[in-house]
């Protein structure tokens, strides 16, 4: 009788796990790939709804980058991380992702500010290198199985790097290159 034709339980096992994996990183695209649509309607949205540019603002554009509600929207994605952070042990996971999807939303009315400056072609043109290299990281770590969590660290750095050249750019107020 050959053995061949079956598996040893090492390899059910293994097989087991990356079925268990394949239909989790699809949740997670699944999640990543709502909330991108989600943050990309809102910054198109309210970009519409602004008015063409800074030069030429609506009502609602004047209202919204005219006053001090400019800033509302421009920390109430930094403050959902701030609060999903603190509560994320003690959720549920629907509310975590409901959090989430808000969150998403709220980034696009932050970022929908960019689309008066820049043009939809640079836009999109980062927007499409963003998301090679969200591709291309996910492909390295799922085919080589190996953790990417090292680089949390480093990343980390990156942030807060971001974050103080932007509060350093409200106040040197730079201007745009594009």
């Amino acid at each position: 009788m050959n053995n061949n034709r079956f598996m040893s339980n090492a390899n059910a096992q293994a097989t087991q796990i990356d079925i268990g994996l394949r239909a989790y990183m699809l949740g997670v695209y699944n999640h990543m790939t709502t909330a991108l649509a989600i943050t990309g309607f809102f910054a198109l949205g309210l970009s519409f709804l602004a008015g063409p540019s800074l030069n030429e603002l609506t009502p609602i554009g004047y209202a919204v980058y005219g006053s001090p509600l400019k800033w509302l929207i421009m920390l109430a994605p930094l403050g959902m991380v701030f609060y999903i952070s603190a509560r994320l042990n003690r959720i549920s996971a629907g509310k975590a992702r409901n959090l989430f999807y808000i969150y998403a939303g709220l980034m696009g009315l932050s970022l929908s500010s960019l689309l008066l400056f820049y043009t939809g072609a640079s836009v999109v043109r980062v927007f499409f290198i963003t998301a090679g290299a969200f591709a291309a990281l996910s492909i390295y770590g799922y085919t080589t199985k190996k953790s990417l969590s090292g680089l949390g660290s480093f990343l980390m750095m990156g942030v807060f790097g971001l974050i103080i050249a932007q509060i350093v750019n409200i106040f040197m107020a730079s201007t745009q290159l594009d």
